[in-house]
This record gives structure tokens, C-alpha cells and sequence, in this order.
């Protein structure tokens, strides 16, 4: 007992070293801070947090610490592509707000605690893994030559088809509603797709929102074209209005951030941390924005919403694991391809008897919750570890296909469509975000990219 304690003294002690002398450490470790700072004295009690406390016990701070310490060690000091992205962003939109929840919760057992925590280090020791016995040196040309503006035209021309599919597939009401109203107005959204009958009616939004509407704004804004810009800010409105989906709201937001810090920190050998420091920035402007506008929700959206919900969610599916038997992808599009009937799927069974209790399990309503959750979380209540080790390949069998597409392509347009395309994995699974969210169009818009030495004369 005495040497583990001894252990445990110098791994931190070892990790404080570490904060103090890299910058990649030291603004990690100040993120890990500001979101246990805004989730006990902004957040408390906020929907999703109600079983968090703020008490901080050193102990609990000293596994925390090491744990911050695993992770960074797998993390590159230099972004380069789109697999750095992934590690990166994974950090930032998962691993350290779990790590800032783990242990001070009372709503969950020890075992989800901590299987959550060793799984998503797990995650990060596998792709570094992987990352070693794969080297990407491949390099594939377009077959054809095509311009950053010719992309955007069309990106705006299948924009404005699937508009047209949209006008022409189903009768709405387009309505701006409040943000405390949008789940409301989503569920008169999803009313209206049954009525419908037609999936393409709700795919064709999720295509808009989820994909094309913020890529046609990072290429307005690498081009500088305001044209552009406004077209994309017109078809986000239009999303927001009729689907009542906050995710195109922030998306616009998360690209201007990652572009910006882009532009300002890919030359530097610590680039790294600069999208810590961007993000910190943006927690303490948050934090700052609601002590003077009190009734605001900027830090409800901004921290509690981008950052923690994915921790929150993760942790709810790991412990479904312990209640109820591996899924095993019957209830996924996956099963039903091969006509199996699971009954009801693992998110409707977390949002009716975890997320929201006891809003629906013990009180049941007429309307149902469906607790999505990013591509990691599900895999856990897919197969355990044999899940994750699974997903895990194919994420970064993934990425390696964008990392082979954007050799020798403009570092901002690469790295600001895969940091989205990260944030889009904590909030729906590889295979259904392909379909649901257009992501299959990421690598293609990847691979139809000209080259860097091509780029100047379109600017």
C-alpha cells in the first residue's frame, strides 16, 4: 500500500513537471480546470450535471491528474493531419470533460466511473498504436482539376437541390423558436417526417445542417467571398427554422474558432495547444459573458451542451452495460438490413430510464427520448470492449482515408473539416452519420481539393 501511494506521489509529481514546462500540458491542464470551474459554479445543477457536485477531494484530484497526464502522453505537440485532428478534438470534446466528471458524481456505480475513464484512454492508446504500426504516405491526385470556388458552386448547387427536395417532399411551419422551445419545435419536426413517410424528407435536412451548409461557410470564409458566406448563413436560418437542430448554430461558431486558430498556430512547434488555448479563451469569455448577462445561456450551450453532454452520455451508455445484456448492432441500421427485431434501441432505453429520470420512467409521457450518443459511447453498449477495439479500427481507418486525401492540400480547409467531422462522431455513430448527416462527402471534398502550389492564383 505504501509503494502504490509512493507511486501515485511521483507520477504526479512528474505530471506538474510536465504542466510546467509544455505548453501542450500546460494549457490542457488550465481546460481541465476551467471546465471543473464552470461545471461547479456555472453549470450546478443544469440539466444532465443535477448529480455532480462541486466538492473537490485530493485524492479524486490526484487520479484525475495522472489520468490528464495518460491521455496527454498519447496527444501529437504538432498538428499535421487529420488523424492529429482526430486526437486532438477527441481530447477537447470527450476525454478531458470525462475526466473532469468521473469523480465527482453521484449518480453512478464505481464501475461506470471508472470503465468509462479506462475506455476512453484506452481509445487514445489505440490510435496511437495504430498510428506507429501504419505509417500514411500514400498520395492520391483528382483525376480531375477543380478549383476551391468550382467546389463551392457545387456545394451551393446540391444545396439548392436538396432545398428542393425538402419543399417538395413535405408540408412545415418554418418557425425561428426560442432555444428553450427548440426541443418542442423537434418534436413537431419529427412528427412531421412520420407524416410524410419518406426518410429522404429528414435526411435531406441532415445533410444541409450537418455538412454542407458549414462547409459552403469555411470555403466563403478561405475565399473570402461574402457572398458565399451570406448563402450559408441563409441556408443554416433555413435548417435552424425547420428542423429546429441548435447544431448548425454551432457549427458556424466552431469553424470560425478552428479556422482562426488555424491561420495563427499551425507554424508554431506547439500547434497543438493552440486549440486549447482557443478553447479556454472561449470558457472564460463564456464564463464572463454570463456573470454580467445572468439570464444568457452561453455557458449552458458552450460548455455544458459542446463539451460535457458527450462525457454525460458516455457515461449513461457504459452503465447500461451493467443493466442490460450487449446489443451487439441489432438496433442499428445494421440489424435491420438483415430484418432483426432487438425491440427498442439502446438510446431510447437510456433517454426514457437514465437521462431522464424520472421525467419518463417514472412518469411516463406520450413523447419519447432518444439519448444519442457519440460513435465511442455506442460502441460500448454494442459489444464492450470488443466494440470499441472495433470502432476504434474503423475511426481510424477513416481518418487514414482523409489523411491520404489532404497530402498536399490548403492545412486549414484539412484541419477545419476534420475537426467537424470529430465533432460530428460525438454525436452519432461512423455508419449512420455516412447517411443521416452526409459525412460521406467529407473525404470527397478532400479529394477534389487542389493542391497547395495551385492555390494562390484562386485567391
Amino acid at each position: 500500500m505504501q509503494t502504490s501511494f509512493s507511486t501515485l506521489q511521483y507520477r504526479v509529481r512528474e505530471s506538474l513537471e510536465h504542466l510546467l514546462q509544455d505548453s501542450l500540458y500546460r494549457n490542457a491542464f488550465i481546460y481541465w480546470m476551467l471546465l471543473k470551474f464552470a461545471q461547479a459554479y456555472a453549470l450546478s445543477g443544469a440539466q444532465g450535471l443535477e448529480y455532480y457536485s462541486s466538492q473537490l477531494l485530493l485524492f479524486a484530484f490526484a487520479i484525475e491528474l495522472f489520468s490528464l497526464f495518460l491521455v496527454l502522453k498519447c496527444l501529437p505537440s504538432k498538428i499535421i493531419g487529420p488523424l492529429d485532428t482526430l486526437q486532438i478534438f477527441t481530447a477537447i470534446f470527450l476525454t478531458i470533460p470525462l475526466i473532469t466528471l468521473t469523480f465527482n458524481n453521484s449518480r453512478f456505480t464505481s464501475y461506470t466511473n471508472y470503465s468509462a475513464l479506462l475506455c476512453v484512454i484506452f481509445f487514445h492508446y489505440m490510435l496511437r498504436i495504430c498510428k506507429r504500426l501504419i505509417r500514411v504516405n500514400l498520395t492520391l491526385r483528382p483525376l480531375i482539376r477543380i478549383s476551391m470556388m468550382q467546389i463551392a458552386f457545387l456545394l451551393i448547387l446540391l444545396s439548392l437541390f436538396l432545398v428542393a427536395t425538402i419543399l417538395t417532399l413535405g408540408e412545415f411551419t418554418f418557425n425561428i423558436s426560442e432555444l428553450d422551445l427548440v426541443y418542442a419545435r423537434r418534436i413537431d419536426f419529427m412528427e412531421s417526417i412520420t407524416e410524410t413517410g419518406n426518410s429522404l424528407f429528414g435526411y435531406a435536412f441532415g445533410w444541409l445542417g450537418g455538412v454542407i451548409a458549414p462547409l459552403i461557410f469555411l470555403f466563403g470564409i478561405y475565399l473570402k467571398r461574402y457572398t458565399i458566406i451570406i448563402f450559408s448563413l441563409v441556408l443554416g436560418l433555413f435548417v435552424y427554422a425547420g428542423a429546429a437542430q441548435k447544431w448548425i448554430l454551432a457549427s458556424y461558431f466552431f469553424i470560425i474558432l478552428v479556422f482562426y486558430l488555424c491561420q495563427k498556430g499551425l507554424n508554431l512547434k506547439n500547434s497543438s495547444s493552440m486549440f486549447f488555448i482557443g478553447f479556454n479563451w472561449m470558457i472564460v469569455g463564456a464564463l464572463i459573458f454570463q456573470t454580467l448577462f445572468s439570464k444568457s445561456r452561453i455557458i449552458d450551450l458552450a460548455v455544458r451542451r459542446a463539451l460535457m453532454d458527450p462525457a454525460i452520455m458516455l457515461q449513461h451508455y457504459v452503465e447500461f452495460t451493467r443493466d442490460y445484456s450487449f446489443r451487439f448492432w441489432q438496433d442499428t441500421r445494421i440489424g435491420q438490413f438483415f430484418n432483426i427485431d432487438s425491440g427498442d434501441p439502446a438510446a431510447r432505453i437510456i433517454g426514457d430510464r437514465y437521462f431522464n429520470i424520472p421525467t419518463h420512467f417514472y412518469q411516463p409521457r406520450q413523447t419519447q427520448s432518444n439519448a444519442t450518443a457519440g460513435a465511442l459511447a455506442d460502441s460500448i453498449s454494442q459489444a464492450g470492449l470488443l466494440g470499441l477495439f472495433l470502432t476504434t479500427l474503423l475511426i481510424f481507418l477513416f481518418f487514414v482515408t482523409l489523411e491520404v486525401f489532404s497530402k498536399g492540400k490548403s492545412k486549414p480547409i484539412v484541419l477545419c473539416v476534420s475537426a467537424l467531422s470529430v465533432e460530428m462522431l460525438m454525436e452519432g455513430t461512423l455508419h449512420t452519420l455516412m447517411l443521416t448527416r452526409g459525412l460521406i462527402i467529407i473525404p470527397l471534398v478532400l479529394y477534389l481539393l487542389p493542391n497547395q502550389e495551385n492555390l494562390k492564383e484562386e485567391i
